[in-house]
């Protein structure tokens, strides 16, 4: 946890390097660079935990920890290289004092904006934390189950997010073309159920569970896809309050109570 908490500010640079290049209308190298991200993350990870015939460090969980944050700093170290070198929109620098005025006002206003997605991540994280420490008395299968299927869940909402950042930049254009999809793969999810539990952990009873609660969620992914997408909508109108609220009901108010 000491590992991957000095890891943070590489993370938070990384989004906020995939935000600005998506916010000029590329989107294609941020979602390269993530998927990257994904497979130094296994490659580090490998190197670090194992040793295998004398190839890597063999260092278990503290390897884990390093190879995720070796990973997170290299795409983050790539992100910033091409923000600031290769994107014309965001490194031509300022020439005059009406320009450095247009700056700070920039600035001031992303100040302004950000507030409220920062309220909305403290409640959204806030709330994840609170609801395992509802579910931990129920013992460390039940743990394990949650966990497994709100993992396996975030495979039919990806879709969603994808829409979210295209409608983010081009505020919303597109929405309702992802719905059908979104309630599409909800069904997939229903059916294939015990195959994507019975990827992620090979204990028995942590699946009968998982497989349970991901057949309940599947029914919330149409509505779940929606929200996301409107939330992207909502903030590439400049409107980041609204969602914010909207996220702050409907976790502490409905999901965690």
């Amino acid at each position: 946890f000491l590992i991957t908490s000095l890891s943070m500010p590489a993370l938070g640079f990384n989004r906020l390097g995939t935000r600005m290049l998506q916010s000029c209308g590329n989107t294609k190298t941020p979602g390269i660079l993530n998927s990257m991200n994904c497979l130094l993350d296994i490659i580090f990870n490998f190197i670090f935990i194992f040793s295998w015939h004398g190839f890597g460090f063999g260092l278990g969980v503290m390897g884990a920890a390093l190879g995720t944050t070796a990973a997170q700093i290299v795409t983050t170290i790539i992100m910033f290289y091409v923000l600031m070198f290769r994107t014309p929109m965001l490194s031509k620098g300022y020439g005059t004092d009406s320009d450095e005025k247009a700056g700070l006002a920039t600035i001031k206003k992303s100040f302004v904006l950000s507030l409220p997605v920062t309220f909305e991540n403290v409640v959204m994280f806030g709330a994840m934390i609170t609801i395992t420490r509802i579910v931990a008395p129920l013992g460390v299968v039940a743990v394990a189950a949650n966990a497994f299927a709100i993992t396996a869940e975030s495979l039919c909402y990806m879709p969603a997010y994808g829409i979210e950042e295209a409608a983010t930049a081009l505020v919303g254009q597109s929405i309702g073309a992802g719905r059908g999809k979104l309630a599409f793969t909800g069904l997939l999810m229903f059916i294939f159920a015990p195959f994507m539990i019975g990827i992620l952990t090979p204990d028995p009873a942590v699946r009968e569970l998982g497989v349970t609660i991901l057949r309940i969620e599947a029914f919330a992914e149409p509505l779940y896809g929606a929200s996301i997408v409107v939330t992207g909508v909502l903030r590439g109108a400049g409107d980041t309050l609204v969602s914010s609220l909207m996220n702050f009901f409907s976790l502490w108010a409905v999901r965690v109570v």
